[in-house]
This record gives C-alpha cells, structure tokens and sequence, in this order.
C-alpha cells in the first residue's frame, strides 16, 4: 500500500497537533458514504452516521436545514454519471471539507456519536469494532 501525502509540513504541523492534544480530543469521523456501516441489511435501508446526524435531533438549531442544503447540492453530482471523475471527486472532497466545518460550528459533541451509537438504527460493518478498539489504543 502507498499513502500520498500532498503537503508533508501540513501533515506533520496537524499530526503534532493531535499528539499535544491527546487521544481525548481526537474524533474520527469517516461514515459520510456509508464506511463504516452498511447501505442495506436483511433488506433494510440503514442510514449512516451522519445521516443519522442530520436526520435526528442532534447539535445547533441551524445544522439539519445546512446540513440537507449540502446533501441536496451535492449528492446530486455525486451520481451524475455525466460529469468527469475528477470532478466530482473534487466536488466530494469539497463536500466533506464543508460538513466538517458544519459539524464544528454546529460544536458535534462525544455525546450526540454515543446517543446514535446507542439509539441510532446502525449496521456497522465487521471490521468496525476491531477498527474502533485500533483507534482507543493509539
């Protein structure tokens, strides 16, 4: 496996600053396009994480209405086949840099993760525990 890391001085300014931060403050979120769970199981539709966000009663007032505007503008390009690979990643890219920020402003707390990981209609996928326990170690 090759990892590409298009700014290495940026990379290594952010890693030490998760390091001098400690493992308390560090949140992986990585259940945009359904990573971590599954799309359907036993021919269920499940939701993923931050669907389940946005969906729920969850963070400020504002972020659901911002969070669908995204979703609308840019699931569309997405899956339109018409446009150029690069492109839409692009646009992808683009898309998760503006939900991140979202989910900043809209101050995301450990607490709203646990209330959909403990009431939330989750599937996550095999791996997924071995994945979590990696990341509680490290």
């Amino acid at each position: 496996m090759k990892i590409h890391i298009k700014n290495l001085k940026l990379f290594e300014q952010k890693k030490e600053a998760i390091r001098q931060a400690g493992k308390g403050a560090f949140y992986v979120i990585a259940d945009f396009d359904k990573t971590l769970t599954y799309g359907t199981f036993n021919g269920k539709k499940i939701p993923s994480i931050i669907a389940l966000l946005r969906d729920g009663n969850h963070l400020t007032e504002d972020y659901a209405p911002k969070a669908h505007a995204l979703f609308n503008h840019y699931h569309a390009i997405e899956h339109d086949s018409s446009l150029s690979l690069d492109y839409r990643e692009s646009q992808m890219q683009e898309w998760w840099e503006k939900h991140n920020q979202l989910l900043i402003d809209s101050k995301l707390r450990f607490a709203d993760i646990e209330d959909i990981a403990q009431n939330g209609d989750l599937q996550l996928r095999s791996a997924v525990p071995s994945f979590l326990q990696k990341l509680d170690e490290n």
